[in-house]
């Protein structure tokens, strides 16, 4: 799959044999360093640390070979319940949210620790010499069992991790905060290259259709990760064309199919093509990076779960809506997102962005149409409607909005029977209806 720096980067972080490879090669490295510190120390006749307690050679290899069976053990163990956790999320919440847990920087550290452990001791427990001339690295024994206590450390942290990672509360809330970030990190993505003078206002439709655009087709079918929005901005100055991305970060893309509009007269060179493909991330899955939509994405799909007959959990369903107004809130101050970059005022870029609208219908419309009769889950979205109008001065959004709200409102009389219940959802309702930008 074609990707970008950045996306390989976030699949890095992503994975969980990264940081156990890296600590493993660490553990490589401190191994045969601190042996031939302590062989040069034993040349040198340089008093080390007693070893009275290792009983000889043999005391210290028993010792060794203790601590690297224990950690692969331990090891084995941990890898067992994060894959039983990872198939408890997908079941209880949503196969979107796995990535999540794969991203989790204590599941990583704890499997990279007890890797590290296991491969010094064994590469230590070589270096112990039985013979006549009995030999036993001191100092690399010692760190050995230094290990031991931080792998320890980071054995009761990651049970306690575990435990709360788990929980439903904490899920929505991590997965808000990194749609939260996303959303701050497409604001700026723009501004990496400063030559640019960003707009949020698309250019005059009839000055685009005057001009001859040719198309650059996508190389894979996959899910567009990451667009390097900078780059693409230098080769639109350098080669002195208009580039028009036609797809935002997110959606999904056919090989073959337009994935950018170049304004050229004549033919498009090859060199220019393959310089643009190699600047989106495209992928087999989504990821929440360049994408806040996805983040939203997730808690629906928590939410449906949550709503379906065999789960039947209001309290998960309620966590998702309440959040999903953190991340409504953030997006309806944002008044537009940058589209258009210029460079000295000539036109070079136009990338399309998700605005606000798409966010509330991709929040709003699935959860209305699974939660029906459920009034907890109706007044906590009436009062999401009446927070978003609150936020926002638009006129056009505020009626967007308000379209949601006659929406959610014909589940009153079609699936509320308790007179009562449909009292307190109209007044919902018509709060949400009158409330207006907040001073």
């Amino acid at each position: 799959m074609a990707m970008t720096r950045r996306s390989i980067w976030f699949s890095l972080r992503g994975s969980l044999w990264f940081i156990p490879a890296a600590l493993m090669a660490l553990g490589i490295a401190l191994a045969l360093g601190l042996v031939q510190l302590d062989i040069w120390l034993d040349a040198q006749d340089i008093k080390r640390i007693p070893n009275a307690m290792f009983a000889g050679p043999e005391g210290a290899r028993q010792i060794l070979s203790v601590i690297a069976g224990s950690s692969i053990t331990v090891a084995g163990v941990i890898f067992s319940i994060t894959i039983v956790t990872l198939s408890l999320a997908a079941a209880q919440y949503s196969p979107r949210v796995l990535r999540s847990f794969m991203r989790d920087r204590v599941n990583q550290w704890v499997l990279g620790i007890l890797v590290l452990v296991f491969v010094y001791n064994l590469l230590v427990l070589r270096a112990v010499r039985t013979d006549d001339d009995g030999f036993v690295p001191q100092i690399s024994l010692w760190f050995g069992i230094l290990l031991v206590f931080v792998a320890i450390g980071f054995f009761i942290a990651f049970i306690h991790n575990t435990a709360v990672s788990i929980q439903a509360p904490e899920i929505v809330s991590r997965i808000t905060d990194e749609a939260l970030e996303a959303l701050e990190a497409v604001r700026h993505t723009a501004q990496e290259d400063k030559s640019a003078s960003i707009s949020k206002d698309l250019p005059d439709p009839h000055l685009l259709a005057q001009l001859s655009w040719r198309t650059i087709p996508s190389r894979e079918s996959g899910y567009i990760q990451d667009v390097d929005v900078s780059g693409l901005f230098d080769i639109a100055c350098h080669h002195d064309v208009i580039l028009h991305v036609i797809l935002p970060v997110g959606e999904f893309v056919v090989e073959g199919r337009p994935l950018v509009r170049a304004s050229c007269p004549n033919t498009l060179d090859d060199e220019l093509i393959k310089k643009v493909q190699q600047k989106f991330g495209i992928n087999s899955y989504r990821t929440v990076g360049q994408d806040p939509a996805f983040g939203v994405r997730q808690l629906v799909d928590i939410a449906l779960k949550a709503l379906s007959p065999s789960m039947n959990d209001t309290t998960t369903a309620i966590h998702c809506v309440d959040y999903l107004s953190v991340i409504l809130h953030r997006a309806a101050k944002v008044e537009g997102l940058p589209q258009t970059h210029r460079q000295g005022g000539k036109l070079r870029l136009i990338t399309p962005r998700h605005e606000t609208a798409h966010f509330i219908d991709l929040a709003l419309n699935e959860i209305r149409q699974s939660a029906q009769g459920n009034v907890a889950v109706l007044l906590r979205l009436f009062r999401l409607c009446r927070q978003v109008r609150e936020d926002t001065s638009n006129p056009v959004l505020r009626r967007h909005i308000r379209e949601h709200i006659e929406l959610l409102s014909e589940n009153i009389d079609r699936h509320v029977a308790c007179p009562h219940d449909r009292r307190v959802l109209r007044e919902s309702s018509q709060r949400a209806i009158e409330a207006g930008p907040a001073s």
